[in-house]
């Protein structure tokens, strides 16, 4: 048998298999709780060295404006809004928002275990995290 440092405390231990990184189930354990917590991290642009600059998403707040009668938060209007390409057209848009609440969207948006809600609260985390851009004409 070989010994070898663990990787997360840094201990000496008897290795009996080539590629055992860790002395315990405990450290074993510690080790993907790290690796878990720098992953969402890295994937919310939280680690200040790997910070995402650019933001993901860009929004007007006009477009927000024109269409705020039938859709009343900004985040709500993004979450809908950034799976449309193209150029807004607030006619359109309204129609699509109305045919949306037909189909019991927003009600699926509010339901706490849906994958729609979780999709929505992802997202929300994101706008709050600086990934989503609000565009203000001068």
């Amino acid at each position: 048998m070989l010994n070898k440092n663990c990787t997360v405390c840094g201990k000496e231990f008897d290795q009996p298999r080539k590629n055992k990184l860790y002395c315990s189930d405990s450290c074993k354990q510690k080790a993907h709780t790290l690796n878990k917590k720098r992953l969402e991290n890295e994937l919310l642009g939280e680690s200040k060295q790997e910070r995402i600059k650019e933001p993901l998403y860009s929004f007007k707040f006009s477009e927000f404006q024109a269409t705020k009668d039938i859709i009343n938060t900004i985040e709500t209007f993004c979450f809908v809004r950034k799976n449309i390409v193209g150029n807004f057209n607030p006619i359109y848009f309204k129609e699509y928002v109305e045919a949306l609440q037909r189909n019991g969207f927003f009600d699926e948006l509010e339901w706490e275990e849906s994958k729609l809600n979780k999709e929505y609260n992802q997202f929300k985390l994101m706008y709050h995290s600086g990934l989503v851009k609000i565009e203000f004409e001068d």
